[in-house]
Parts: C-alpha cells; sequence; structure tokens
C-alpha cells in the first residue's frame, strides 16, 4: 500500500514542433521533438519489508530527456528525410537489473543519424 509501481515515472511528457516551407518549388519541412521522463523505481517490493537485503535491490532510476530532429521533403507521392535521434547524446538509464547474478544496465541508443527515401503506390 502506498508502493509506487515500477517503470512508472511520476511524470512523462513530450511536445513536437514542425515547420512546413516551400523550397525550390518542394513542400519542406523541420521538425523537433522533445520527451521527457521522469524518475521512476526499477522494482515493486513483494514479500517482507523488514527484510533490509530485500529493500536494498529496488533502485530509483534517475529522470531522462530525449531530443529528436527530422528534416525533409513531402511530394505526396514519395520524400526524402534525414533525421537524428538522441540529438544531445543523452545516456539515459532505461532499466536497472538489481540482481547480483545477472546485474546489468540497460540504456538508450546513442546519437544516430541518417537519411530515409520513400514512395507511396
Amino acid at each position: 500500500n502506498g508502493t509506487a509501481l515500477p517503470n512508472i515515472p511520476e511524470f512523462k511528457g513530450n511536445v513536437s514542433t514542425r515547420y512546413e516551407f516551400n523550397m525550390a518549388n518542394y513542400n519542406a519541412y523541420a521538425q523537433l521533438t522533445a520527451q521527457y521522463t521522469g524518475s521512476m523505481f526499477n522494482e515493486i517490493v513483494v514479500g517482507n519489508p523488514t527484510d533490509l537485503s530485500f529493500w536494498n535491490e529496488r533502485q530509483k532510476q534517475g529522470s531522462y530527456h530525449n531530443l529528436n530532429f527530422r528534416a525533409g521533403i513531402d511530394q505526396g507521392d514519395w520524400g526524402v528525410d534525414v533525421f537524428i535521434n538522441n540529438l544531445t547524446d543523452e545516456v539515459a538509464e532505461l532499466y536497472i537489473q538489481p540482481r547480483p547474478y545477472e546485474a546489468s544496465t540497460i540504456t538508450n541508443r546513442p546519437r544516430s543519424f541518417g537519411a530515409k527515401y520513400w514512395m507511396r503506390f
């Protein structure tokens, strides 16, 4: 009773902004998306809460943010996109596995970038 659920932050939100414009007779756009995830616990406490060794397994994971950028042209039937994901190269702890026999931390992907050509049929 009253224990925070695991992997559920108290606050999580995102916001996107997109600017559309013409560039050399092409429909172009630039978009920035920001996401914030608040701190959260990695495990739920079950069993005897007076057993202090059990409580040591529950860890609070820190909050993190992520910025993604995308730009491109969209001609309806085809388009080209360029993108940069994790623009600030934030290292976020998505999950901490506290068990002594396989302790590990799962993190997000580092900054990545690329391009995509697409067509509608």
